[in-house]
C-alpha cells in the first residue's frame, strides 16, 4: 500500500462539493511528493428491482417482515430506508453513484466478478459497473443482475434543492433525472467510497461510471473526494499543509493523512510475509533432503542389477544415460503430481478464504513462472542426485557388488 492523502466532504448534503477546478490547480502547482490524484464524484441514486431480482431482502430490515433488527434511524429518517417495497416481488433500492477516472476504473479489475471493464467502451456504449452485495459467506448472488443487463438509474436533478422528500425519492418526477444504462461488469467492491449518505460496504449497492458520463448524463462536474497518492519518500505533513490552501472556504471539507496508518499496516503485512516465507523455506529444505535420500535409496537398492549391467560391458556414458533417463522420469512424474496438488489446494484455499475467512480479493490463477521454475528445479534435483549416487557405484568393484 502506498501512502495517500484523502480530501473529502464529510456531510450528507449533495450541495457541498469540491469544485472540479481544484484538481487542475493542484496539478498545476506540481506539489513535491504528489504522485497521482484520483477524483471521485458522487450522487445518490435509486434503481428499480422488479420480478424478484432482489433475492436477499433480509439485508434490509425495512422490507423484511421477519428481520430481528431495525434499520438505522438516521437512514430511515433521511432516506426512508435503503430499500422500499413496491409489490410482492418488486422493490426500489437506493444506491451510491460514483464517477471515477480511467485509472480508478482500471483498478476495479482486481475485484471483477463478471463482465469487462473498459473506460472507452463504457463511454461509447453508455455502460456502468455494478458493485453488488456480498453475504457473510462471501457469495455475490443477492441481486439477479449480470453483465449485459439493463438498469434504470434515477438521481436528483438539482443537488442544491432543499427538499426533505428529495433524497427519499418521493418528490415529484420533475425533480429527478432518469436514465437507462447497460451493465458492463459486476464487481465486489469500490476503490473510492463515501459513508456520509446510505453508507458503504458489503450490504450497499453502488453504480460506478466514468466521470465523463457523470457530467454528460447528470451534469455533475464537481467532486465528493480527491484521493492523492504520494511518493514513497514524500513528507505527508508538508503536502497536507500545502493542500489546506485549496480547501479554504469549502464547507465540511476535511483532509485525512493515512500515511502513518498505512506504514503500520505495511509493517504488519511484511512480518506475516516473512513468517510464511520462512516456513516455506524450511519445508523446501526438508523436501529437498527427503528427495535426496529417496533417490539415493532407489540407487542403493538396485546395486546388484546395476552391477550386472556393468559386468555385461555397458559403457560409462551408457550407464550415465540410464541414470539420467530415470532422473528425468522421476522429475517429470513428481512435477506433474506437484502441479495437480497445487491446482487442488489452490481451489480449496480460494474457497476457504472467500467463503469462510471472507477475503474480498481472491486470486484463483496459478502463477505460471513459479510453477515452471519449481518444475525445472525438481527435474534438475532428481537428475543430479540419481547421477551422483550412480557414479558412486562406478568407483566400486563389480564382483564385490554382485557378491554383495
Amino acid at each position: 500500500m502506498n501512502p495517500y492523502i484523502r480530501i473529502s466532504i464529510e456531510d450528507d448534503d449533495l450541495g457541498n462539493v469540491i469544485p472540479g477546478n481544484i484538481e487542475g490547480e493542484i496539478k498545476k502547482e506540481n506539489i513535491s511528493g504528489i504522485k497521482e490524484i484520483f477524483p471521485v464524484s458522487y450522487i445518490l441514486g435509486e434503481i428499480p428491482l422488479g420480478n424478484g431480482i432482489l433475492k436477499w431482502t433480509g439485508f434490509y430490515p425495512e422490507i423484511d417482515e421477519h428481520a430481528d433488527r431495525k434499520q438505522d434511524e438516521n437512514i430511515m429518517e433521511k432516506y426512508n430506508g435503503i430499500a422500499t417495497k413496491q409489490s410482492e416481488s418488486d422493490y426500489k433500492l437506493k444506491v451510491n453513484v460514483y464517477g471515477y477516472g480511467e485509472p480508478q476504473l482500471s483498478a476495479l479489475s482486481e475485484y471483477l466478478l463478471e463482465g469487462e471493464i473498459s473506460y472507452n467502451k463504457m463511454i461509447e456504449n453508455n455502460q456502468v459497473i455494478l458493485k453488488t452485495l456480498m453475504d457473510g459467506a462471501g457469495y455475490y448472488d443477492g441481486i439477479d443482475i449480470h453483465a449485459g443487463d439493463h438498469i434504470t438509474l434515477k438521481v436528483p436533478k438539482n443537488t442544491l434543492a432543499d427538499n426533505a422528500e428529495l433524497l427519499k425519492f418521493q418528490a415529484s418526477d420533475e425533480n429527478y433525472i432518469e436514465k437507462d444504462f447497460v451493465v458492463s461488469a459486476i464487481v465486489s467492491r469500490c476503490t473510492g467510497e463515501t459513508d456520509e449518505f446510505i453508507g458503504s460496504g458489503t450490504d450497499v449497492v453502488s453504480v460506478i461510471m466514468p466521470q465523463q458520463m457523470m457530467e454528460s448524463n447528470f451534469d455533475i462536474a464537481d467532486y465528493n473526494s480527491l484521493n492523492i497518492n504520494l511518493e514513497e519518500d514524500a513528507k505527508s505533513d508538508e503536502v497536507s499543509n500545502k493542500l489546506k490552501n485549496y480547501i479554504v472556504g469549502l464547507n465540511k471539507c476535511v483532509i485525512h493523512d493515512n500515511t502513518t496508518e498505512i506504514a503500520k499496516k505495511n509493517d504488519s503485512i511484511m512480518q506475516k510475509v516473512y513468517f510464511f516465507y520462512g516456513i516455506a523455506l524450511i519445508l523446501f529444505f526438508i523436501s529437498l533432503l527427503h528427495t535426496t535420500n529417496s533417490m539415493n535409496h532407489q540407487i542403493q537398492s538396485r546395486r546388484y542389477e546395476l552391477a550386472i549391467l556393468r559386468a555385461m560391458g555397458i559403457t560409462e556414458w551408457g550407464f550415465c544415460k540410464i541414470l539420467i533417463n530415470e532422473g528425468l522420469f522421476y522429475g517429470v512424474f513428481t512435477s506433474v503430481c506437484m502441479l495437480v496438488l497445487i491446482f487442488i489446494s489452490k481451489f480449496i484455499l480460494a474457497n476457504i478464504m472467500q467463503h469462510i475467512l471472507r477475503f474480498i480479493i481472491v486470486n484463483n490463477n496459478i502463477p505460471l513462472l513459479p510453477c515452471i521454475g519449481m518444475t525445472l528445479l525438481n527435474i534438475i534435483v532428481c537428475v543430479v542426485v540419481i547421477v551422483v549416487s550412480g557414479r558412486e557405484l562406478l568407483k566400486k568393484n563389480i564382483i564385490d557388488e554382485i557378491r554383495g
